[in-house]
């Protein structure tokens, strides 16, 4: 975190799975990163068209972008959940919010798995915010 602000001049090596929070991440930054340890991706600045944004969609990473945070207040190791579907970041959530947000996550997972016509099972990925094309 720390030195994504602009803190510390050592890169960040994540030895575990981790959400990335940030001021913002540049493309080079992003694509550098080891994809199978990050979780999610938390900046202050950007939006759905940013570039951080294009790119945690094609890596298949849920982001939020945009998010009113004092990164001064965070430290690396804090417990952290990530919404997408609302929209909200939650730091040192309590555990019955973890424990919902582990059932909608199963609950989302179980949604992606289309019926299949054939017996063989269909994941569906959508690159886009499916809500804008709904009535």
């Amino acid at each position: 975190i720390r030195s994504l602000a602009g803190g510390e001049e050592n890169e960040p090596v994540l030895t575990e799975p981790s959400i990335i929070v940030a001021e913002d991440l540049s493309p080079g930054e992003t694509v550098q990163m080891d994809k199978e340890k990050i979780l999610g991706f938390v900046t202050v600045h950007g939006s759905l068209n940013s570039h951080t944004a294009i790119l945690a969609r094609m890596m298949n990473i849920p982001a939020l972008l945009g998010v009113p945070v004092n990164l001064d207040e965070l430290h690396t190791g804090m417990k952290v959940v990530v919404d997408g579907l609302r929209g909200e970041v939650i730091f040192e959530p309590t555990e019955e919010i973890c424990i919902q947000a582990r059932e909608r996550i199963h609950e989302e997972k179980e949604k992606l798995l289309l019926p299949p016509l054939d017996n063989h099972p269909v994941c569906l990925t959508c690159l886009c915010p499916i809500q804008q094309f709904l009535p």
